[in-house]
């Protein structure tokens, strides 16, 4: 970025105005006439330059698909003017300017403004009236093209980006400004976290970019809902409502006002050139009801100097006055990410500080819901109340561990990899140290908020799961010893039963007209009657009980005699019966059957011995 920055810098005023006329003076529209398809306008910037593998180098095809479908979707919903332009109310703010050559030169007398050649001062912009602008010649070719200065150092402004103003930047950016608004809209929509800087080696052009998701913290009756959609139909940003950080537990459900956790992102780019001719844009999100609008921005002065009245720089949220510019590329974006980056800064600590609260109070509310009685219905109700809550207050601090995690280490990457371009080896003090100090201070101080967060979720995951194991642990025992009360009390009902069914049965048998004749109802056949009817309930109750094991026995009894059968089928009956098996065993191993029929046994053997002699000898032959 060096040579691509510094490329212009000594030779601006013989050689810039030829840049003019050609890098910057590009658009992809003809800017004749504002197209009126502009959903094609904005599928066909998505996915310009895309290679057959699909892919242009940062995006792919499918993160292309995602943010042109969406694009389209609002189009075809709103129409290119949003609700916001039919109103009148302005989304943008535009600084055109450039700096005289006797200024760079420190020549020229005491009455030369600081501020350069402005361009004129519009105030809030519609997306078409930015659209309007931004297609506007920005260098004269010629002295009678145009009465405006050249618009060298462009800033604009733009506030919850939609298809207008997507369709007004899109229609006029110049094509080596056109990867770079690419990124800028695809990381915006997608919330993504990012800061480098991107020196295309097909271009002498560069690109600083700064991309931070935040959260802003809320008290309100009723979230605001962002009116921008993705394509499943969800809010683009998410509102996330935290009653059990607006009161204690006890208030927790008559509390009129809760506090809402809003999605945020703010990118900005800063791509040009050379020191000289570059533009500066940034995003940002005031759906939730923010303080950054357009016309908070337009209404604000900005120091006086030397009796000159100021204005608001509205990417640095009015921290610099925008009639006392910063020219180089790299100075204002640093500048810029400085204020940022101490703004998100404020707001994690507003979140800190309210979770780290409610983690303090829930210690106390813990100790004393964990002391009440069990059998007390209202503790009950307490105790998973705070469960509740704990695990709600888990899932943020997960959510936000993460996110927060994210802007640290893309910082950490940034000092490894990139920030060599913002350094210096020169004698003179860099005037961008002081920028890179503050940052990384409020970039370390975001890494301590992070390690605060985790000691808060871990002392929610383990301290008070294991006030809750204890607590359960009680509740358990009570349940054991009430349980085995109520099983007690059923065998008791069961023996009663037992004993009072059977004599109720015989009643409705005997008290039956015309079911028992009138000489058996007597005495002793009603006690027959109440045994009988005992005896099956018992067996009956002992088979249901027992099931599994009667049901091995049958089966067992069944393959039994299946075997027996099989084997008397199959074996031969010229040989032996299945008669003859009795015999034969019982005169092998029963003694008792031989003492009472010794003559059949020896005459059966007798019999058989010529049969099997006569066998062998064919067997022989």
């Amino acid at each position: 970025m060096e040579e691509a920055v510094s490329s212009g810098q000594g030779s601006r005023g013989e050689g810039c105005q030829g840049d003019r006329g050609g890098k910057d003076q590009d658009p992809i529209d003809d800017g004749s006439a504002r197209s009126s398809n502009g959903s094609g306008n904005m599928r066909l910037f998505m996915t310009a330059f895309l290679g057959e593998d699909g892919e242009d180098g940062d995006l792919h095809r499918d993160q292309v698909e995602e943010v042109a479908s969406m694009c389209e979707q609002w189009t075809h919903e709103k129409g290119v003017v949003t609700l916001a332009d039919e109103h009148g109310n302005g989304v943008a703010l535009l600084d055109d300017r450039n700096i005289p050559d006797n200024i760079l030169t420190n020549k020229g007398g005491s009455d030369i403004s600081p501020s350069g050649e402005c361009r004129s001062y519009l105030g809030p912009l519609t997306a078409e009236l930015l659209g309007t602008e931004l297609k506007r010649k920005r260098f004269k070719l010629n002295a009678v093209d145009d009465e405006e200065p050249d618009a060298e150092r462009r800033i604009i402004f733009i506030t919850d980006l939609n298809a207008s103003t997507i369709e007004a930047l899109v229609t006029t950016t110049s094509h080596s400004q056109a990867q770079a608004l690419k990124n800028l809209i695809y990381k915006h929509l997608t919330r993504k976290t990012s800061l480098g800087v991107t020196i295309p080696t097909f271009f002498p052009t560069f690109t600083l970019d700064f991309h931070m998701p935040y959260y802003v913290l809320k008290m309100a009756e009723a979230p605001i809902e962002d009116a921008r959609k993705k394509v499943d139909g969800k809010p683009l940003r998410q509102a996330y409502k935290l009653p059990f950080l607006s009161s204690s537990m006890s208030e927790m459900k008559s509390t009129q006002e809760c506090c809402y956790l809003y999605e945020a992102q703010m990118s900005i780019i800063v791509t040009g050139i050379d020191h000289w001719v570059w533009t500066a844009i940034g995003c940002f999100e005031t759906y939730f009801g923010s303080e950054e609008s357009v016309d908070r921005y337009d209404q604000m002065k900005g120091r006086r100097n030397n009796g000159r009245p100021g204005r608001a720089d509205p990417l640095a949220a009015g921290q610099i006055n925008a009639h006392e510019p910063i020219w180089t590329p790299r100075e204002y974006f640093l500048k810029v990410l400085q204020v940022r980056v101490s703004q998100v800064l404020r707001g994690w600590n507003l979140i800190g500080s309210k979770v780290e609260e409610e983690v303090k109070r829930s210690r106390t509310i813990a100790d004393t819901l964990f002391q009440l009685l069990s059998n007390d219905p209202k503790a009950r109700q307490q105790v998973l109340d705070f469960i509740r809550w704990n695990h709600q207050m888990i899932s943020l601090l997960r959510q936000l561990i993460a996110d927060l995690l994210d802007t640290v280490e893309v910082w950490n990457h940034f000092k490894q990899k990139e920030i060599g371009y913002f350094l210096s080896d020169s004698d003179p003090p860099n005037p961008l140290d002081s920028s890179l100090g503050a940052i990384e201070k409020s970039f370390q101080e975001l890494e301590r908020l992070h390690k605060k967060l985790q000691n808060l979720r871990k002392e929610l995951s383990e301290e008070n799961l294991q006030r809750l194991d204890a607590h359960l642990s009680l509740e358990n025992n009570d349940s054991t010893i009430l349980q085995q009360g109520i099983a007690k009390n059923n065998q008791i009902l069961t023996i009663v039963m037992l004993v009072f069914l059977p004599v109720g049965l015989a009643s409705n048998i005997f008290s039956a007209p015309g079911l028992m004749p009138s000489t058996r109802v007597n005495l002793p056949n009603f006690v027959a009657a109440i045994i009988i009817l005992a005896m099956l309930m018992g067996t009956t109750a002992g088979v249901l009980f027992n099931w599994r094991s009667c049901l091995e026995y049958t089966i067992a009894g069944l393959t039994y005699v299946r075997n027996v059968i099989i084997s008397c089928v199959e074996r031969p009956a010229r040989h032996e019966t299945c008669t003859d098996d009795i015999p034969k065993t019982l005169n092998r191993g029963s003694p008792f059957w031989r003492s009472r029929r010794p003559a059949l046994v020896e005459q059966l053997d007798i019999e058989s011995a010529p049969g099997e002699q006569l066998q062998n000898g064919l067997e022989q032959g």
